[in-house]
C-alpha cells in the first residue's frame, strides 16, 4: 500500500492509498482539521487538540463522539494510539507507516512521503485514516449483504 498525494489546492491535501485491488481516498482540510474518507463507506472526522501539558488528538466522528485519540507531538514519532476501542501502535521506519497491533504485530505498512507532509495535523489525518481503512472499513465490508435481483 501507498500514500500518494493526488493534488492540493489551498488548504485542502487529496491523498490516495492505493492498494492492489482498489484504492481508498483521503481528503484532509487544514483549515477545519478534518479528514474525509471515501473507501467502502464514506465518512468525514475531525481532529480536536485536547490538554495542556499532556496534549493528545482527538479523531471525533461527525456526531463528536471521540473514536479515537493519540498522544500530540509536534513531529512524527513512534507511539500508540486507539481507534475504535482498540489499542494500536505505529512507527515509521524506511519512508513507511507500520501499524501494529495490541500484541505489536505488524497489521499493515504504507508508504509514506514524509517530506509530503506540510503539517504535523496531516500525519494524524493520514495515521488515523490507514487506520480506519484497515479496521473499521474492512469490518463494514462483512456487514454489507449482496444486492438481490
Amino acid at each position: 500500500m501507498k500514500w500518494v498525494l493526488s493534488h492540493a489546492t489551498d488548504g485542502l491535501h487529496h491523498w490516495l492509498l492505493q492498494q492492489e485491488e482498489n484504492t481508498r481516498s483521503l481528503i484532509f482540510n487544514l483549515q477545519r482539521l478534518s479528514l474525509r474518507l471515501m473507501g467502502l463507506t464514506k465518512r468525514i472526522f475531525f481532529l480536536q487538540v485536547q490538554g495542556l501539558l499532556n496534549k493528545k488528538i482527538l479523531l471525533r466522528s461527525e456526531y463528536g463522539v471521540v473514536i479515537g485519540e493519540a498522544p500530540f507531538v509536534s513531529k512524527p514519532s513512534p507511539g500508540q494510539f486507539t481507534i475504535n476501542g482498540q489499542k494500536m501502535y505505529h512507527r515509521i521506519e524506511d519512508e513507511k507507516l507500520v501499524l501494529l497491533n495490541s500484541q505489536k504485530a505488524v497489521v499493515g505498512r504504507s508508504d509514506l512521503t514524509t517530506n509530503s507532509l506540510t503539517d504535523k495535523f496531516e500525519f494524524y489525518s493520514l495515521l488515523f485514516g490507514f487506520a480506519w481503512f484497515l479496521t473499521a472499513d474492512i469490518a463494514e465490508k462483512d456487514r454489507v449483504l449482496p444486492a438481490t435481483a
